[in-house]
């Protein structure tokens, strides 16, 4: 704040850098003369260059901002209400402070004002004057800050939203185009992201002549953050970019694949908490499409269902904890052996734990009557279960993620 004196008044006028170039007071008014010698030199004080005119009109090419300042004396007010009006109006959408006062210290109707920034009621006050132009001044910077930090807002979240769809592109050309050609096996999935870019990811991947391999992991959190951590993840269990699924050697064999307890351990030295500020579930399997045999580890994810062509049911529980959370090792493993016609089901949590409006979770139970239903291609059956969760849910909004990756085990004579 600055401060000045007007004869005995002191008055604290708003500091800005515009305070120290000289603005106009556009006084509209039946004659110069209306306005007091004590306000023109509080005028002065405060920085102002007093113009005059009897035409409301003109004064529009000198309205800038909150520096510049219109006075209308309401005899012209009265007289020219209609371009007085659109002056006040204009004033009030550049920020500019805007007083009315009468010169003859008259009551006037304030209905007849339109959008008045400020009333002198008593025209020979020079504290009123030294008061309400100070008060008004800073109401109007304020007002012109606030639309500018709106401005600034709106450009923010406008890029931002530009952000989470170029984050949603990546992560959707992470999941797989197009259904994999692995021989023995046959695949299908669903994929509903809570928001435009979500936590969730999965694939498949044939690994050798003899071995695939499939997963499907689950990142906290929503948005880009999550995206990204979805993104690393993908290339460190890639076969090109990394050593976490395959490990590559100079010599024959010239690699081995990494047990799926083997590849949980990889992901937990690589992913530490304060590395991203971010943990993941995972499930993680190899398949023999030749044998059917497979092993899998489970890092805090939900347990896979496996439907067994005999319409047996098990769940694949064998794992341990969380990816990027300490002391959550070591991880188990386990081995099964798949017949022909047996269904494995990946899932996200955000598909049994999506609730209803009364608060009541689809579950896992429901999920196994959904895929339990016979006659079904796997994926009939997998797109069962999204219309069967809209239908619980009676179309409410997912609040999470929702993953669902589908595969059977044909044999090793099914290509």
């Amino acid at each position: 704040m600055n401060t000045c004196a007007t004869g005995s008044i002191m008055v604290k006028w708003p500091l800005r850098k515009e305070s120290f170039v000289m603005a106009d007071a556009i006084l509209i008014s039946c004659q110069n003369e209306n306005l007091p010698v004590g306000v023109r030199q509080l005028l002065a004080d405060a920085g102002y260059k007093l113009r005059w005119s009897d035409d409301p009109v003109i004064a529009y090419s000198a309205l800038k901002g909150p520096e510049s300042l219109v006075l209308i004396e309401t005899a012209l007010q009265r007289e020219k209400q209609e371009q007085c009006a659109e002056l006040n109006e204009e004033a009030r959408h550049r920020h500019v402070p805007c007083l009315i006062f009468s010169a003859t210290g008259e009551n006037f109707d304030t209905k007849l004002l339109e959008h008045p920034r400020g009333i002198i009621r008593d025209p020979e006050s020079l504290t009123e004057w030294a008061e309400k132009i100070a008060l008004y001044r800073q109401l109007s910077w304020q007002a012109k800050e606030l639309q500018q930090m709106q401005g600034r807002l709106l450009a923010r979240s406008e890029e931002e939203e530009e952000d989470l769809r170029s984050a949603a592109m990546i992560q959707k050309s992470l999941l797989p185009s197009k259904i994999p050609d692995i021989g023995g096996m046959e695949f299908a999935w669903e994929f509903s992201p809570f928001e435009k870019v979500g936590g969730d990811l999965f694939n498949v991947l044939q690994v050798d002549e003899e071995n695939m391999m499939a997963f499907l992991l689950d990142v906290s959190g929503h948005g880009i953050s999550s995206a990204m951590v979805t993104v690393s993840v993908n290339q460190s269990l890639s076969t090109h970019t990394s050593q976490v699924v395959k490990k590559v050697f100079a010599e024959p064999p010239y690699y081995r694949l990494l047990s799926p307890a083997e590849v949980m351990c990889e992901l937990a030295n690589e992913y530490p908490f304060d590395r991203f500020d971010k943990f993941f579930t995972v499930i993680y399997m190899l398949i023999n499409i030749k044998t059917g045999k497979l092993s899998y580890s489970c890092a805090g994810h939900p347990a896979p269902l496996l439907l067994r062509a005999d319409g047996s049911i098990e769940w694949l529980t064998v794992g341990g904890g969380l990816i990027g959370l300490l002391d959550t090792g070591p991880y188990e493993e386990a081995q099964l052996t798949l017949s022909p016609g047996d269904r494995l089901f990946l899932y996200s949590d955000g598909l049994t734990e999506y609730s209803n409006y009364s608060g009541d979770l689809f579950g896992a139970e429901r999920l196994v009557d959904v895929l339990s239903r016979d006659g079904r291609s796997l994926k009939e059956n997998c797109g069962s279960v999204l219309k069967a969760l809209d239908h619980f849910g009676n179309n409410r909004p997912l609040q999470d993620d929702v993953s669902l990756l589908g595969m059977e085990f044909l044999g090793p004579d099914k290509d």
